[in-house]
């Protein structure tokens, strides 16, 4: 009873917007069992062909919209880019980034164009991005020859894995200059601190 108090308060206390037309949603789960068992892109499609090319769901409490056409797409990313520039607000990024003052997870305001600025000239600039290439080719090599080995041995591979993997060693030697050995304790202590934050 008293689980059901707190939601129906929070549900009173939460701001009523006109949200785009969307399948109904159930108290406290919204539409999480339509999902089970499809592809994502599967009941995005139906619902986009049922509802038009802008529609909400929702996860949960949390209120998700979806935008499938390109003209949309376009209107809100080039047109209106300002309006819907900035971020969710999340525990673990709110924690990872001191309290949102980085460049990935800072409001959309002067200080973060500011950084962001700095970041594309002294970070992200063509001539900086290619110092790092060669650590790039190597890692992307890496990857492949594991793809290549497994499918000698008929092993499945996991992509995802694989990918993330990639990315973190490309970061952690561009970071901090050091290779990092996927297997090892420190960097499986690395990543499971890193899909703790974001759960």
């Amino acid at each position: 009873a008293a689980v059901l108090l707190f939601f129906l308060f929070q549900r009173t206390k939460t701001k009523r917007y006109k949200l785009p037309p969307g399948p109904k949603a159930l108290p406290v789960i919204g539409n999480l069992h339509q999902l089970q068992n499809l592809n994502p892109q599967q009941f995005f499609y139906g619902w986009a062909k049922k509802y038009g090319p802008i529609f909400s769901y929702k996860i949960g409490s949390k209120t998700m919209v979806v935008v499938s056409s390109a003209e949309l797409t376009k209107e809100l990313l080039k047109t209106q880019d300002v309006n819907f520039s900035d971020r969710p607000l999340h525990r673990g990024q709110e924690f990872m980034s001191y309290g949102r003052r980085d460049m990935a997870f800072h409001h959309y305001t002067p200080y973060y164009r500011d950084i962001r600025k700095m970041g594309m000239n002294h970070l992200f600039s063509p001539t900086r991005v290619a110092t790092f290439k060669h650590v790039r080719e190597e890692e992307a090599r890496r990857m492949m020859d594991k793809v290549g080995m497994a499918a000698d041995n008929s092993k499945a591979v996991d992509i995802s894995e694989l990918m993330l993997t990639f990315t973190n060693s490309v970061v952690c030697r561009q970071a901090f200059g050091k290779k990092y050995n996927e297997d090892g304790e420190e960097m499986k202590r690395f990543i499971k601190i890193l899909y703790g934050s974001q759960s």
